[in-house]
């Protein structure tokens, strides 16, 4: 066997290794071409008999090395050419690139080529499976990104794959998404058909759909002012069952007792208030349709517009309480004289004196101890929104007559339309939640804020969604909270 260095090779990819070493690219030796060349440098009185099983093992592994790039040659060709990028091929093969990196290469090249070509792609995306969850978790960025809807989540947020495919058509996205499982599934197939594979139980698509809608589902949620949140406490509750709240009473006082008397027994009282969660939901669809046309308004904004819709939910059920003066569980309503947090007055000093009287005088469930409630919030229909700010306001006076005593009384002054729609006049304080119960809002521990489900559709062509939330919301304390007609 002879071997000659020449200036033209047979094989265009036969090179002396020194120099691929010295090009930073990389030869692959199998182990057993290692443990051969470690055999040819030992000692000749202990190596193997050149014409014995070592010269064996060599060709063995000469033969396995040759095999194996084959194998990566033609695996890198075959998939270029699918892909409509078999130019590329040569540059991968030359590089030395594994399959594994070949393929991560593969998947940019095709997102660079469909985002330059107006994401309009070829429609055949084999980028290996374990690409396929690179690629979901792009399209999911890249959906979210040109809805504009979520925080955070613009061009410039999200992760370099999800720019890339960024300028893909919806339609086009599911094409690369069905093509990246599996390879040829939709050739042949225009936009409709692509459509309804895209929606088939075995796609990965309606997977991507539900993780884009509750994404942006909470980004509605969040961003919708819930002006209750100061004044209530929030909890979770396990499950449906009814919730019972339990107010302690004060200790009786103490009781002198005479030499040789009996003393005699103390109860504690207490109270109650129940309310158990409840379940609110919509359904609302993805067609085909919506896909082809390309209508992110549907496909974003629907969530995003539901997820406002459950954080509405909430504020209608706490103000609800305040306007509709619930009644508590020992059969009065929330506000009334028997509970002494039911006053008169317009917003001014005389109003406020008279409320923050009124609940620093509150007594506990036993009717002993004076609470000292210290009234911080001011929640005020938008009428009064001047009026209230103008009480509240710092300012330098001429003479001490003119101070403005309530300045820095209040933590917040809370505008809450939702007022408006009982009164005109009518405003409210509340304590600190941390001083003393007042309203409370719960929802399931499992599921704290509004949930997607999905389900393909039969009736429909397309993926129906579900939005749910699960809470409720109650008074649990009257102490801490008082009212004024504002007349």
């Amino acid at each position: 066997m002879a071997v000659s260095l020449v200036s033209v090779g047979a094989d265009a990819d036969a090179e002396v290794l020194a120099a691929l070493e010295a090009s930073g690219r990389t030869y692959f030796l199998p182990e057993a071409q290692v443990e051969a060349n470690q055999m040819d440098n030992q000692d000749p009185e202990t190596s193997v008999d050149a014409t014995g099983a070592g010269e064996a093992e060599l060709e063995q592994a000469r033969t396995e090395t040759l095999e194996q790039e084959r194998a990566r040659v033609s695996t890198i060709t075959d998939e270029c050419q699918r892909v409509g990028l078999a130019d590329n091929a040569k540059d991968y093969i030359q590089r030395g690139l594994t399959v594994e990196a070949f393929r991560g290469e593969l998947l940019d090249a095709i997102a660079t080529r469909a985002e330059s070509n107006g994401g309009e792609g070829h429609g055949q995306y084999h980028v290996g499976e374990g690409q396929v969850e690179k690629l979901q978790l792009a399209a999911v960025e890249a959906v979210i990104a040109r809805g504009g809807h979520v925080p955070g989540m613009s061009r410039a947020d999200i992760s370099d794959s999800g720019r890339e495919v960024m300028g893909m058509s919806l339609i086009r996205l599911a094409e690369a998404v069905l093509e990246a499982r599996n390879p040829g599934s939709t050739r042949g197939k225009g936009p409709m058909g692509i459509a309804t594979l895209a929606f088939h139980s075995t796609s990965d698509f309606p997977s991507i759909l539900a993780d884009i809608q509750n994404k942006t589902l909470r980004a509605g949620y969040d961003e919708t002012p819930r002006t209750w949140m100061p004044f209530t406490r929030e909890t979770t509750a396990n499950d449906f069952k009814t919730i019972q709240r339990t107010q302690l009473g004060e200790a009786p006082s103490l009781l002198k007792v005479p030499e040789g008397a009996e003393i005699t027994e103390g109860t504690i009282g207490d109270a109650k208030e129940r309310y158990a969660l409840a379940t609110y939901a919509r359904i609302f669809s993805v067609t085909r349709q919506t896909l082809i046309n390309d209508d992110l308004d549907a496909l974003s904004r629907m969530p995003f517009m539901y997820g406002a819709a459950a954080s509405r939910l909430e504020s209608d059920l706490v103000w609800g309480i305040l306007t509709a003066n619930a009644v508590m569980d020992d059969g009065i309503a929330l506000f009334h004289a028997s509970h002494g947090n039911l006053e008169t007055g317009d917003v001014g000093q005389a109003s406020f004196t008279a409320m923050r009287k009124a609940a620093r005088l509150q007594t506990g469930v036993g009717g002993v101890a004076k609470l000292n409630i210290d009234l911080r919030y001011l929640m005020v229909p938008p009428s009064q929104e001047v009026d209230a700010l103008k009480e509240t306001t710092l300012i330098t006076p001429a003479q001490s007559s003119n101070v403005n005593v309530f300045q820095g009384a209040f933590d917040a002054v809370i505008v809450e339309a939702r007022l408006e729609d009982t009164s005109t006049t009518e405003f409210y304080m509340s304590a600190r939640p941390g001083q003393i119960d007042t309203l409370e809002l719960a929802r399931l521990v499992d599921s704290p804020v509004p949930r997607i489900e999905s389900q393909i559709g039969f009736e429909i062509d397309g993926v129906r969604f579900k939005a749910a939330h699960d809470c409720a919301a109650a008074a649990i304390d009257y102490r801490g909270l008082v009212k004024s007609s504002g007349v």
